[in-house]
């Protein structure tokens, strides 16, 4: 039953995201609080959290398997790209395991993850899917404390669901392509990966900052997962550019 859910999480935020997430490379899809430019020039400390993480092994039959021992060395290398461009933009950057946040199985913690779900969403659909206006007005409020160590001016989320696939499916995938040369366009999706990037003002719960992606990225390979966090976080904390 888990395997079940965990497929139909994945294969909705799959197909939520390709509605709506147009993969240009050099296009901006940041989204900025009508505050992101006076509040960044107040911000020292960012605190990285990575909210929900999850990896999923994708078999022949397009069946998903959770990778706990593959998510977890993910996890870290995915984290580390992010503190390097964080540092790399002038800004003290503090790593949190979610794992030890302070109450985390509590159901704060379950409605604060949720809420800030929900806010995602609705930004999802309110500015990419229905609309293209870079401005947000959304807040977590104190739901913020609840998800991460309070030890930073604001917090980064950062998120990432992602399917890599086993022999089977690469052969499976390699036949489809073949097939498609004489006519037949058969899709088999192989490594996928959903990067999403919240920065929340710690002060007001204010996201100050927004952007996902969704891309064919194979996140074992060191340089692929590094490319996707580089092309995401393209226009984090640097001043919003204004449209001439």
């Amino acid at each position: 039953m888990r395997l079940i859910r965990n497929r139909q999480c994945l294969i909705r935020v799959v197909l939520a995201a390709s509605l709506v997430l147009v993969s240009v490379t050099g296009c901006n899809t940041s989204k900025y609080s009508t505050l992101h430019d006076e509040r960044l020039q107040q911000l020292s400390t960012i605190e990285l959290v990575p909210l929900n993480v999850q990896v999923f092994t994708i078999h022949t039959g397009g069946m998903l398997e959770n990778r706990p021992d593959i998510q977890k060395e993910v996890v870290e290398r995915l984290m580390q790209n992010v503190k390097e461009i964080v540092t790399m933009r002038g800004f003290e950057a503090g790593l949190t395991d979610s794992l030890s946040i302070p109450g985390r199985r509590s159901e704060q913690y379950s409605q604060a993850a949720a809420l800030i779900g929900a806010v995602g969403e609705a930004i999802r659909i309110h500015h990419y899917q229905f609309g293209k206006q870079r401005t947000i007005d959304y807040a977590i409020g104190d739901a913020v404390s609840s998800l991460s160590k309070n030890r930073g001016d604001a917090v980064l989320f950062v998120s990432l669901q992602a399917a890599v696939p086993t022999a089977g499916r690469v052969g499976l995938a390699v036949t489809a392509f073949v097939v498609s040369l004489v006519g037949a366009n058969i899709h088999v999706s192989t490594n996928e990966a959903i990067i999403v990037l919240a920065l929340v003002d710690r002060r007001t719960g204010e996201v100050l900052w927004y952007n996902h992606r969704l891309s064919k990225t194979d996140v074992e390979s060191d340089r692929a997962l590094r490319s996707l966090v580089k092309k995401s976080c393209a226009y984090l904390l640097k001043p919003r550019k204004r449209k001439r």
